[in-house]
């Protein structure tokens, strides 16, 4: 993130990743309207909790509190995502607004929770939290997977997969990872 306070506003730019913000009443003497910029438009609480995920073709705001304004880059219209809503967007477009998912801030909890989720896309998810590279082979990436995960423990992770899974866990170093079929 890049984060820019000024006299007028105050801004912050998702850069990469995803990122949980709680806002609250701005101290300064003159209200700052509070902003959140990402390669596909900007983002406005109003009064909230709320999660935005950072995707190579879009962006996902799911709102737990309050509610949030959503401007697509490339559109003069509005959408506002009320709490228990979440919604995808493009610089161009937005998608309909869904129910949020609930498990979508655990990650600030340092916990994955997988329903029925391909093993390729739990790894793909671990791998955002593990230092190095974590892959996998292409053979067992369809593998459906559920279950809670933890992100702070990526070991303890790809241990439980380990017992759960005909899959066995290739290290080349602790850095590089490689979940494969046993």
């Amino acid at each position: 993130v890049d984060v820019s306070f000024t006299a007028t506003e105050r801004r912050i730019a998702l850069v990469a990743g995803e990122i949980f913000i709680t806002t609250g009443q701005d101290p300064s003497p003159t209200p700052r309207p509070f902003i959140v910029r990402t390669a596909q438009g900007s983002l406005r609480p109003l009064g909230t909790r709320f999660n935005v995920r950072r995707f190579d073709d879009g962006t996902r705001v799911a709102v737990f509190e309050g509610a949030v304004e959503v401007g697509p880059l490339e559109s003069t219209q509005t959408v506002v995502v009320h709490a228990g809503e979440q919604m995808n967007f493009t610089a161009g477009a937005t998608q309909p607004v869904q129910p949020a998912d609930a498990s979508a801030a655990l990650w600030e909890r340092g916990m994955l929770l997988a329903q029925d989720m391909p093993l390729g896309r739990l790894v793909a998810e671990l791998g955002r939290y593990h230092r190095g590279v974590l892959r996998c082979d292409p053979a067992v990436a369809g593998l459906t997977v559920s279950g809670s995960f933890s992100l702070t423990d990526i070991p303890a992770s790809l241990a439980l997969l380990e017992k759960s899974l005909p899959v066995r866990i290739g290290r080349a170093t602790s850095y590089w990872i490689t979940v494969q079929a046993r």
